[in-house]
């Protein structure tokens, strides 16, 4: 087997396996962040021949790392994705202090308020919630493709010398 049919093969088990780490790991209070699917969904990997040998490259959609290190005090977030996360969740918003009902808009926006003021909970803990790189570290990912690398090498060494 060559190493770009084990590339694709090693990119297809890290997607699974992040699929399934997005499903079910709770990485804050607020259990796993797979509300909508959309994230899990978006995940891919691409194989490509270089100049230089090869290229594995992951894909995602564009707040994966915000889901990885959180984010930061500042603008505010987009309110929309704020009331589809909640509806997603099947997050009912509680009546106020006095009995009034809050909507889903209220909500959202008292949400992305403290998100604006203090940055998301992942943020706030100073740590990433290791949901990617739990298992797409460099030494992870170093030691994988060694073991899953070598034997292509000692292949193509051996027949070289026997050449």
């Amino acid at each position: 087997m060559d190493a770009l049919v084990r590339l694709t093969d090693y990119g297809t088990s890290l997607v699974a396996s992040l699929q399934e780490r997005i499903k079910s790991e709770p990485v804050t209070r607020f259990g796993p962040v797979n509300a909508s699917g959309n994230l899990a969904a978006s995940l891919r990997c691409e194989v490509s021949e270089t100049a230089t040998g090869y290229r594995l490259e992951l894909l995602a959609a564009s707040y994966a790392l915000t889901l990885e290190y959180g984010r930061r005090p500042g603008k505010f977030p987009n309110l929309a994705s704020i009331r589809l996360w909640i509806e997603a969740k099947g997050i009912v918003p509680r009546p106020d202090a006095k009995g009034r009902a809050v909507s889903v808009n209220s909500l959202a926006y008292l949400i992305g308020r403290a998100i604006a003021q203090k940055g998301t909970t992942i943020y706030q803990s100073g740590q990433p919630s290791n949901l990617f790189g739990a298992r797409i570290g460099p030494d992870i990912v170093a030691a994988d493709l060694a073991k899953l690398l070598l034997p292509v090498l000692r292949e193509q060494v051996v027949s070289a010398l026997r050449a």
